[in-house]
């Protein structure tokens, strides 16, 4: 039992460090290009970490090529709808689009349950951003602490509330990456349109390069780092498992020669004593 202990330990302390190496290769992406300025915006929204906006940038890829009203259906987070004429019916949440990233905008969206108080961590993570884009986030916040509140208060289940929250954080995330910089935010003077801006923010274009291109390697590199570290770690159970096997085996195979032993030493006794039984009758006879 000590050494099944520890080497389930052992796993476990492995298992730690190989997260932790990967939570450290994570952030060192999410500070480069094209991911360090959606990182920092989306970062000022509660429940949305590092991990967590790295993962919904590499499956959206392009916030841009959605809208406010789009974006809740790419993660299938709208309900689905059964309508005929005057007549409409509504059911559960399609689940259409990529599973992870809803997966991630729901554990997201159960932070904002409790009554908006910026936490040190929060405060740390929207350090050095632009006013605007904490003022944004900030009623973000707000907001969907209210709508938690008020569904709350119509007496729904705490599941559907937190699928209509991640759909509307859904929308506060577009809405602070998805269209650049808000119109605020900009010089005064600044009368770009949003083509303009559009080719400001991405210099590739200027050279002739396709941006899209760039963020498709990007995103499948990091894809593929991950499915690797998956993998491995996948291969590290399976061998701690097999391992874990062969040790109880091994056991149950020592607890049955002991049981075996055990019983063959009462069977000695037992027949010593039927003998010494005898030799005694016999010279009593």
């Amino acid at each position: 039992m000590r050494l099944a202990f520890d080497e389930a330990f052992d796993a476990v302390l492995t298992t730690h460090a190989r997260r932790g190496r990967l939570d450290k290769a994570i952030e060192e992406l999410a500070a480069t290009d094209p991911f360090a300025a959606v990182v920092g915006r989306l970062r000022c929204l509660r429940g949305v970490s590092t991990l967590t906006v790295l993962g919904l940038s590499v499956e959206v890829g392009d916030w841009q090529q959605f809208t406010g009203s789009t974006i809740g259906s790419y993660f299938g987070l709208v309900p689905s709808e059964d309508s005929s004429g005057s007549r409409r019916m509504q059911g559960p949440i399609t689940k259409t689009g990529n599973s992870h990233a809803r997966r991630l905008l729901v554990e997201a969206a159960w932070h904002h349950r409790r009554p908006y108080r910026p936490s040190r961590e929060l405060i740390r993570r929207r350090d050095g951003q632009p006013p605007a884009v904490r003022n944004r986030a900030a009623c973000g916040n707000r907001r969907l602490n209210h709508r938690w509140d008020r569904l709350d208060a119509q007496g729904k289940r705490p599941t559907i509330t937190a699928v209509a929250v991640a759909r509307e954080l859904a929308g506060w995330c577009w809405s602070q990456c998805g269209g650049g910089a808000p119109p605020h935010a900009r010089p005064v003077g600044d009368r770009r349109g949003p083509a303009e801006d559009q080719r400001s923010r991405h210099p590739a274009e200027e050279s002739g390069a396709d941006p899209d291109e760039d963020l498709v390697r990007q995103a499948l590199a990091a894809v593929t780092v991950r499915v690797e570290a998956l993998e491995a770690e996948a291969d590290q159970l399976r061998q701690h498992l097999q391992r874990d096997e062969e040790i109880r085996a091994q056991g149950c195979r020592a607890v049955a020669q002991a049981e075996t032993e055990r019983l063959t030493a009462l069977r000695r006794e037992a027949l010593l004593d039927a003998v010494a039984h005898a030799e005694a009758r016999a010279e009593i006879g």
